[in-house]
């Protein structure tokens, strides 16, 4: 489950929850899902990126990313960050057995750890994490959220 704690406020108030919208992104590659997402992330202007639910997808080895989107303008939605891809970034990496997960963890702090290689990034702070697996435990997904902080 996602939680964007430090970043998006969101009151749930009838108004504001008929104004979420949700969007899914599904892929067996987790390059694909991360590509998709960074996608999508230049097509909700006017939204901000709230929730994110990874979700295994069955026997073809498919996983599932569940977005949810509030509408930046709307009453209840405090944003610091939002959903622009400069500052926030998923992170995911697929392993074939659970016990391969820690070297495939490693393997994306190090991808996140590349983002301070980046022009106008400072820092890079994991806010989030994700889990999760296929039927008949054949893959297993996982992921790290960041968000990076820009000098100026």
């Amino acid at each position: 489950m996602g939680r964007f704690a430090a970043l998006t406020t969101l009151t749930t108030t009838g108004a504001t929850v008929s104004a979420l919208r949700k969007r899914y992104i599904q892929a067996a590659d987790p390059a694909v899902i991360e590509a998709r997402l960074l996608e999508l992330q230049a097509t909700m202007a006017g939204y901000v990126l709230t929730h994110l639910d990874l979700a295994g997808g069955g026997h073809g080895h498919v996983f599932v990313l569940g977005t949810t989107w509030a509408p930046s303008a709307l009453q209840g939605v405090t944003v610091s960050a939002g959903g622009d891809p400069d500052v926030i970034r998923l992170f995911l990496g697929l392993a074939g057995e659970s016990n391969a997960l820690g070297l495939v963890r490693t393997a994306m702090q190090q991808r996140v750890a590349d983002r301070l290689d980046e022009p106008d990034v400072v820092a890079v702070n994991e806010i989030d994490t994700y889990l999760a697996g296929a039927q008949l435990g054949t893959r297993f997904m996982t992921g790290i959220m960041t968000t990076t902080s820009q000098g100026v």
